[in-house]
């Protein structure tokens, strides 16, 4: 108790923190404490709370989450920091120069240049973490719920953490002291910031604790907290013994005078968001229970694959989809990282695959995707250009589980596989190893949605207010863009001309292009057959050409395209999914492969044998014995742990 009473210390509070991201910019979100170069959404997260001062290291003498702060007037520079952030804006923290740590075993000051600035002087990003990053970060116990990938985004992540609250260490219920001492304002020492009384409490066990504190940053407390001592004119460094006589009094609070003060908890989004960059928007926090953790006390995660329509047959998407809903083993539906991972079994509880037309929902227990259709009569004609998205929920996912997902349904969709090649991948038994294939393209993936049983976030109207005008703008410059970019697409179809025997040279090359990538992939798989059709395909080509051949020398290119279209196939796009640098594999005369046809990969059986055959001391063989020999836990054993995380949770109420 007597440490509880130290002026110095600060509280934390565990919060949860909710917020959405861009991850186009971003390396991805977890920050990889190993490279020289990182540029994640969690390095950014934590830069920001570093410089607003709410995080904290705790020093291995304080195991209850106290932080010790030496300088005199360090508390006061941090209450200054934090009611800068909650009123000033973007523009303002930009011009921020330098960021002053100190380091509280010598009392050095280290300074850090702030990334912004770094980036208008044209210097290098600093690759060093600031001093006692590291052990700030390990005591504030981090955790996430979902880990994307590079160009992967997000719109309901959450972390939970230890950050600084606005209520000091030593802050008192108000109620009635045995004996208290009031002063006037003006006696010598005892004077009130705002011209209220002080009185001294002599009730030692009388702190606030956890439970009776705010939950949200909305409704005050009123509490007594130790008065700041104002330093007397003409004293200058503050060397004379009066000095030192009344700061030695104020070490101790039992024997400090006592203000009554209304105080609010710290608005945490609000703060990040004038020093986050608007890529990043804190929407919303709560306290929570000490045990809670956002990646095991997550009871469900949603994502969504954005996607333009183009030639899919979504019917088909969502029969494949309803194939997954239920617990398989996705083995040949992922990324398999067998040195952290021992059991690929994961529980797909519903899906949706949805346009402006209509919307097919899939669900465990179902037998056949429900179909539900827009009543909207301005979204009746389907075009390529629609927006259209699948929605995937589950309890947990695999390393790049919903992309390999995504990549499959694309191909059903494009007629190249049929919704049952979905069984076949789920039956590990009869196939073990994973067939070839490219997964989507991480641009589309969005985190949409992070549910917790019991967790009710808290928001302010003047954060999201500020949230929503971010996203708005961010809304409006990919809006504008992509009206750009279809204004020219309609411009070059219409304005624009090309000669018919060119167009007919582009379709016979094209065609003779594939013939002889099947001709290829025939000798590999079996001997060619005496009869050679390339004659009679040749032919069918000449005739259709012939049938769709205008009266003049000249056709529009719109025009040209559906001839492309009609007699080909091939459309003037690239595959639904595909990476930017797939720009070269999938051209007009690519060829698809069958999935059961294709060269797998090594089992996981493979995979783990590699691993032990290693000489001991290896990286992999350690991670493995670390991750899956020694962390192994019994079906019961792992039941009754997420049970009780499950439960964990928090309200702003």
């Amino acid at each position: 108790v007597n440490q509880n009473k130290k002026r110095g210390l600060l509280r934390r509070r565990h919060i949860a923190l909710q917020f959405s991201y861009d991850g186009t910019e971003f390396t991805g979100f977890a920050e990889n404490l190993r490279r020289g170069y990182d540029d994640s959404v969690e390095k950014t997260l934590f830069a920001a709370m570093e410089k607003a001062c709410l995080l904290v290291e705790v020093p291995p003498e304080r195991k209850n989450g106290m932080l010790v702060v030496n300088e005199i007037r360090q508390s006061d520079k941090l209450d200054g920091m934090m009611t800068m952030a909650a009123v000033g804006n973007n523009d303002d923290n930009d011009k921020d120069e330098q960021i002053v740590t100190t380091n509280k075993d010598n009392g050095k000051q280290t300074t850090i240049l702030n990334e912004s600035k770094r980036k208008e002087e044209g210097g290098p990003k600093s690759s060093k973490k600031p001093k006692n990053y590291l052990k700030a970060r390990t005591a504030s116990q981090y955790s996430r719920c979902g880990r994307t990938d590079r160009g992967v985004h997000a719109n309901g992540q959450l972390v939970a953490l230890y950050l600084k609250s606005a209520f000091p260490l030593a802050a008192r219920n108000v109620g009635e002291p045995s004996t208290t001492t009031s002063m006037k304002v003006g006696e010598e020492g005892m004077t009130g910031n705002n011209g209220s009384s002080v009185a001294s409490s002599s009730q030692p066990d009388d702190f606030l604790q956890e439970e009776s504190l705010p939950n949200n940053s909305l409704d005050g407390l009123d509490c007594l907290v130790p008065l700041k001592k104002r330093a007397k004119k003409g004293k200058g460094n503050g060397n004379s013994n009066n000095n030192n006589n009344n700061n030695s009094n104020n070490d101790d609070d039992s024997t400090a005078p006592l203000q009554r003060k209304t105080i609010t908890e710290y608005d945490y989004p609000r703060i990040l968001n004038n020093i986050l960059p608007p890529s990043i928007r804190i929407l919303g926090w709560c306290p929570v229970s000490p045990e809670f953790s956002a990646r095991f006390s997550c009871s469900k995660r949603t994502y969504r694959y954005f996607f333009p329509r183009r030639n899919l047959q979504l019917a088909a998407m969502a029969e494949g989809l309803q194939y997954m809903m239920g617990r398989h083993d996705f083995r040949n539906f992922c990324k398999m990282n067998c040195e952290q991972v021992i059991n690929f079994e994961r529980t797909l509880v519903s899906g949706r695959v949805a346009s402006p037309q209509e919307s097919y929902s899939v669900e465990m227990g179902q037998s056949w995707p429900t179909m539900e259709q827009n009543d909207d009569m301005l979204a009746s004609i389907a075009s390529p250009h629609d927006m259209c998205h699948v929605e995937i929920v589950g309890n947990a996912f695999l390393w790049h589980q919903v992309r390999c997902i995504v990549s499959v349904l694309f191909n059903i969709g494009r007629q190249l596989e049929a919704p049952t090649i979905v069984q076949q991948l789920l039956d590990v038994k009869a196939n073990p190893a994973k067939p070839s294939y490219e997964m989507a393209s991480e641009s589309g993936l969005v985190l949409h949605d992070c549910a917790f049983r019991h967790l009710t976030l808290g928001r302010t109207v003047r954060n999201l207010w500020g949230a929503t005008k971010a996203l708005e703008r961010r809304w409006e410059l990919h809006a504008v863009a992509a009206e750009r970019a279809s204004d020219a697409l309609e411009s070059v179809k219409s304005h624009t001309e090309v000669r018919w025997t060119d167009l007919a040279d582009f379709v016979e090359q094209i065609a003779r292009d594939r013939m002889r990538k099947e001709k290829k992939r025939a000798r590999s798989a079996h001997p060619l057959p005496a009869g050679d059709n390339d004659g009679e395909e040749m032919e069918r080509i000449g005739r259709a050409l012939d049938d769709l051949a205008p009266e003049t020398a000249m056709v529009s290119w719109a025009s040209a395209i559906r001839v492309v279209r009609d007699v080909l196939g091939v459309h003037p796009y690239m595959p639904n999914g595909s990476g930017q640098g797939a720009m070269g594999k999938n051209s007009e005369s690519s060829l698809h492969v069958p999935f059961m046809e294709r060269s797998k990969g090594t089992t996981y059986e493979e995979k783990v044998k590699s691993i032990l055959s290693l000489a001991c001391g290896t990286k992999r063989k350690e991670r493995y014995e670390e991750n899956i020999v020694k962390k192994r836990k019994t079906e019961e054993e792992d039941k009754a742990f997420y049970d009780h995380m499950l439960r964990q949770g928090g309200s702003s109420v």
